[in-house]
């Protein structure tokens, strides 16, 4: 086994653009190092935000390991929602392995930290701004009302620009924002309501998100950027790049300092002392959006070069293609969903993974880790890790994939994840497993690409699945085992309860036992907000053959008719024998685009069956189906649909019987 070490990366949350340069850079440095990086999004505790987001939180208590060698912090995507003071306090159990804090410094003993220096970007902007384009009222977006330190230090500098051009701050508007595009525009929107117009003509805004929230505000109320008001941002995110017009921004060179952080945690490992507290700069870049660039060139900006003289550069972005995901990855998501809505329980979820993840885009490894028993937090509580956790299946674009059972377990507070061959090193992703108040364990993912939203995307869908399976599965286990019980408990009321939900003649479900236990599915699909089918079967054609043949042989055909049903559908759908030869199916998450599909698997399936039970000919079934859903769940109701259903395409199967 190789002598790799194992390095977490943690960040409040991936889909923020402003990570992803970081990342980058971070993912550069490691790419030929012997190192297994570990990035996850932990979100915040007690946070409940994204459907119980604090879930997320609880990753912390696997992460803080014995098999960590050292941790990465991207301070800066924390700022907003805690203090530094907070922040260091809940990293207080790391504090024992090397840290390196990007952005923010940590108070942490020990803690090596990178840090930005942006007043010379402040004063170049301004300056720009003021002797270059003539501007002299300005508008300042902060994000103080998070109280982020990163937010006070971008407005300090701004501020000392201002006064440097000879700008009285009271010549200022401020507006206290938070880091959002929705909330800046809805301030800019608010201003220019109650203000009748907009004054200014230059905003400058603490980050690229509530820059361009401005220039959507402006641009719905026929201001124009940047003939009427010049607008610049921070961080040279790619929406800077892609807005339309581009964006005037400030570069803190995320992806140099990713590789920062990342030597810089690589030779504390090692042993190699460094300074606590490394600085950078930052350098303004010039785009449409105040004016230097036309309107009708979105492939250059400006930007200064060694000698300080403004230079055009070309963008990095090769064109459109770049820009907006590519048609197959909107169709990897498509095939995802699809596959793992008709896929229903856990079990069915977890053999299907492997026959589609090598046509989702990207991902190139996945394994899944589940505790043995679900555990339940509230936000408000201490998330108490398991003692084992087991490796429950995995799966490689190399070739290799496995299923394993609960007996490959570990302890989760010596390693992360145990031995696989071939997938010891490289940049994985960890996600939890959870749905609402429940834990269930967290999955591993390697990308082969950058893009972080896309990955969010795909770690989420699975989660969600594959938790809803594992509650599906555990709702149909315990309904089992609760039968089990009553029949160990009271062996002849259990016969006497089975034969009243079992149909003598095929062995399944009867009336009375479809209604029961399809309510129950039905039920139960709709609290997890899912969806589903009801169909009904009838036979064509049973009276022929009980005249031609006999009701000894009609007896047979019903019994093949049951066969047909239980081999067509799957194992968790509840199929059951209404009267004579009706039959009716519940089958949650099916949609209703597989029906046709269905009719062509039933027809087969009522060949084969027909010459294997020497029926003397062939039977024929008549479906109709519906869906169901939290609008429409009455199952006695959606019976009678399906059956009307079924009746239109019975009349057209005899209508083609006569004309032959």
């Amino acid at each position: 086994m190789a002598d790799y070490k194992t390095i977490v990366v943690l960040e409040q949350d991936l889909t923020v653009d402003y990570i992803g340069g970081a990342l980058d850079g971070i993912r550069d440095f490691y790419k030929d190092k012997n190192v297994k990086l570990i990035i996850t999004h932990t979100m915040l505790p007690g946070n409940e935000y994204l459907d119980h987001g604090y879930q997320h939180w609880t990753m912390m208590s696997i992460l803080d390991n014995e098999s960590v060698d050292g941790y990465i912090v991207l301070s800066g995507s924390y700022s907003s929602k805690l203090t530094m003071d907070e922040l260091c306090n809940l990293l207080q159990p790391f504090s024992q392995k090397p840290i390196v804090s990007m952005s923010i410094p940590l108070n942490l003993d020990g803690a090596l930290n990178t840090s930005i220096s942006c007043e010379s970007g402040y004063m170049e902007v301004v300056d720009h701004l003021v002797n270059f384009h003539g501007c002299r009222k300005f508008a300042f977006i902060s994000a103080n009302s998070t109280k982020s330190v990163e937010s006070i230090t971008r407005q300090k500098a701004f501020m000392a620009a201002i006064r440097a051009n000879g700008i009285h701050a009271d010549e200022v508007a401020f507006f206290d924002s938070n880091f959002t595009f929705g909330d800046s525009q809805r301030m800019i929107d608010a201003y220019i309501a109650a203000h009748d117009g907009f004054p200014f003509d230059a905003v400058v805004a603490a980050n690229d998100r509530m820059a361009l929230g401005c220039m959507a505000s402006l641009s719905a109320h026929g201001v124009k950027v940047p003939d009427d008001v010049k607008v610049v941002g921070y961080d040279n995110t790619l929406s800077a790049e892609t807005s339309t017009p581009t964006l005037s921004t400030i570069s803190q060179d995320l992806f140099k300092q990713g590789q920062t952080v990342a030597e810089l945690l690589y030779a504390k490992i090692y042993g190699r002392e460094n300074e606590v507290t490394t600085t950078s700069g930052v350098k303004p870049i010039y785009r449409q959006s105040c004016g230097c660039i036309s309107c009708d060139d979105s492939r250059h900006y400006l930007s200064r070069d060694e000698s300080g003289e403004l230079q055009q550069q070309l963008s990095a972005l090769s064109g459109t293609s770049d820009l907006i995901y590519s048609g197959d990855q909107f169709n990897s998501i498509y095939i995802l969903l699809g596959v793992l809505q008709r896929a229903g329980n856990y079990e069915s979820i977890i053999n299907q993974l492997p026959t589609i993840l090598p046509s989702v885009r990207d991902v190139e490894f996945f394994a899944l880790f589940l505790y043995q028993n679900v555990v339940e937090v509230e936000p408000d509580e201490e998330f108490l890790l398991p003692s084992r956790v087991y490796l429950s299946s995995y799966w490689s674009r190399n070739g290799k994939s496995e299923i394993l059972d609960e007996y490959n377990s570990f302890n989760p507070k010596r390693e992360i994840m145990p031995y696989i061959d071939g997938c010891d090193t490289g940049c994985f992703f960890m996600h939890p497993i959870c749905y609402r108040n429940n834990q269930y364990g967290y999955m591993m993912f390697k990308f082969s690409s950058n893009n972080y939203l896309l990955y969010s995307i795909y770690m989420r869908i699975i989660s969600n699945f594959i938790s809803q399976g594992q509650d599906f599965s555990a709702e149909i286990h315990k309904n089992a085992e609760l039968n089990n019980l009553n029949k160990e408990l009271e062996s002849q009321n259990t016969d006497l309860s089975r034969q009243s939900v079992t149909d003598e003649l095929t062995g399944i479900l009867n009336r009375r036992g479809f209604y029961e236990y399809g309510k129950r599915a039905v039920d139960y699909s709709v609290k997890l907000g899912r969806s589903g089918l009801i169909l009904f079967a009838d036979m064509n054609g049973l009276k022929n053959i009980n005249d031609t043949y006999g009701h000894d042989m009609g007896d047979v055909a019903i019994k093949t008719q049951a066969e047909v049903l239980k081999l067509c559908f799957r194992g968790n759908d509840i199929v059951g024998r209404i009267s004579g030869d009706e039959f009716a199916i519940v089958a949650p998450g099916m949609p209703l685009s597989i029906v046709e599909h269905f009719r062509e698997r039933i027809a087969k399936a009522c060949a084969e069956l027909s010459a294997k039970n020497g029926l003397p000919i062939t039977i024929s079934l008549s479906i109709g189906a519906v869906e169901y859903s939290s609008q429409e769940c009455d199952l006695e109701k959606l019976v009678s649909m399906a059956d009307e259903a079924q009746y239109i395409e019975k009349r057209l199967f005899h209508k083609n019987d006569c004309r032959q």
